[in-house]
């Protein structure tokens, strides 16, 4: 309806709403579209991320697999010498054998219907024997190389685990994202220093070439110290590893029992054992690493009643008659004095204080019989150089980027509808850092032995704490250390 003012009609009113619903629709499909781009933007951001931590994961189980291998060698080394340990301890107890039955024979030898008899299972003996130390020293033989096999397959593993870190992280971020930029990977400057480090330093390789008498006359440089601690330390852990046999062959072979008068008592006492000493023939060489050696004897023994002054009392055991006896050693050890030098008198269960006579005749009948096999000793190892409680070992920290402008990011602003669209340039409102994105991720090695599985736990329920000995290395993603000097690096490399 018109409306009158002053007796004149006004003329309707019309529009069009056009211009206005254009507005709000360019606002709207802005707003999708910022949308949009800040979820693809998420999108990139999460899946770059999960690819920085999927590559740092599975360098850090490269490291991992490293440190394990170093324990399934240690913990195979330490097997072979316990081998060698049994088998100088076998072919001593096969001459022990062999000349207790000669003695039996000899002694029986006065009597007719017994003489036979003995002399034929005395040969028997003998022939059986001969036939058990001639394997037994081709084994040893074996053992030897297989022990310098492991020696230079840890080494060798060592130098190799970077290379396999290379080609793992290569081929991580190319599977899971392309569009990364590798061409700051593992190998740029920054990174390779770090790792590289962590790497060298957090293992070393040990060797008993380094405990010798000149090193020792150098003081200021440590080498010898620090070599002959961890030596030692592994040299305990193989001689803690030994079986009884190995370790301790005493017992009474006849207990004892009196005899007229009865003021005297006899028994008859089996000795025996092994040891890992030095060697005679390089003096140089310091250190308890480079024979195995055994000993058996056997002898009478007998201890009387007696009085003296006041005071009566059974005194101590004494050797009476050597019944049996036997030795051996590898390396080449030749010298009459080796077994009561560098073997000791409370060495091999104590036989030199047991049954000093007839270690003794062992020690003879050694250096008639001679070797058994070769050994050059421990050999180089491995260990965690740092002393104390370890639980977790240097980790790998990576930095991976995404080019924007390149399309590897692909928003409406790099399409035909949002070109040259400032209102879409996220990167001008601070969505990227120098036109790209970027991810930090940082993993670990860490050492955890199971105890809910009663194959792993330890028998008495103890935390363990990381070592070279036991393959319990994991890899876990950690927070980034240094962090600040991490997003440092990270705004000069990008």
């Amino acid at each position: 309806m018109n409306g009158i003012k002053g007796g004149r009609c006004l003329p309707r009113q019309s529009g069009s709403v056009l211009v206005y619903c254009l507005g709000v629709l360019v606002l709207i499909v802005l707003s999708v579209s910022y949308s949009f781009n800040a979820s693809r933007i998420s999108g990139e951001k999460t899946r770059l991320q999960n690819t920085a931590d999927a590559a740092a994961y599975s360098v850090a189980a490269v490291e991992t697999r490293d440190l394990n291998f170093k324990s399934y060698t240690n913990r195979a080394m330490v097997a072979s010498q316990v081998a060698l340990a049994q088998s100088v301890s076998l072919i001593s107890w096969a001459r022990f054998v062999t000349r207790f039955a000669e003695n039996i024979s000899m002694v029986t030898s006065a009597f007719p219907p017994l003489r036979v008899f003995f002399t034929a299972v005395s040969k028997g003996i003998s022939v059986a024997m001969k036939s058990v130390e001639v394997a037994v020293r081709l084994a040893i033989n074996a053992i030897n190389f297989i022990e310098q096999t492991l020696s230079i397959a840890q080494m060798s593993h060592h130098v190799g685990t970077l290379a396999m870190a290379e080609d793992i992280f290569n081929e991580v971020v190319k599977r899971n994202d392309p569009d990364v930029d590798r061409s700051i990977s593992l190998s740029s400057a920054p990174f390779i220093g770090a790792y590289l480090k962590g790497h060298a330093t957090f293992t070393k390789r040990y060797s008993p070439n380094k405990v010798t008498r000149t090193n020792k006359a150098r003081k200021w440089n440590g080498v010898y110290g620090e070599h002959k601690k961890r030596m030692d330390e592994f040299r305990l852990v193989t001689l803690e590893s030994r079986d009884l046999f190995s370790k301790n062959r005493t017992y009474d072979w006849v207990g004892s029992f009196t005899v007229l008068p009865k003021h005297t008592k006899l028994k008859i006492r089996k000795t025996g054992g092994s040891e890992l000493t030095g060697s005679a023939r390089s003096p140089g060489k310091l250190g308890s690493y480079y024979t195995w050696s055994a000993m058996d004897t056997m002898s009478v023994q007998k201890k009387r009643y007696k009085c003296r002054g006041w005071s009566c009392k059974w005194r101590s055991w004494k050797e009476v008659l050597e019944v049996g006896w036997g030795a051996t050693a590898t390396g080449g050890e030749k010298k009459f004095s080796f077994f009561r030098g560098l073997g000791g008198r409370h060495r091999y269960a104590s036989s030199y204080r047991t049954n000093p006579r007839a270690s003794l005749w062992a020690a003879f009948d050694y250096h008639r019989l001679g070797e058994s096999g070769r050994f050059n000793g421990l050999r180089a190892f491995y260990d965690i150089k740092q002393d104390g409680l370890v639980s977790e070992a240097p980790g790998i920290a990576l930095l991976l980027t995404k080019p924007h402008s390149s399309g590897a990011v692909k928003t409406l602003k790099h399409t035909g509808f949002g070109a040259g669209s400032k209102a879409l340039d996220l990167e001008a409102q601070g969505g990227f850092l120098n036109n790209r994105l970027a991810a930090l991720s940082q993993a670990v090695p860490y050492f955890s032995r199971p105890n809910d599985v009663s194959v792993f736990r330890r028998w008495d329920k103890l935390r363990e704490y990381g070592n070279l000995y036991n393959p319990f290395w994991q890899p876990r993603l950690s927070e980034l250390e240094n962090r600040s000097t991490m997003l440092k690096l990270a705004a000069t490399l990008l």
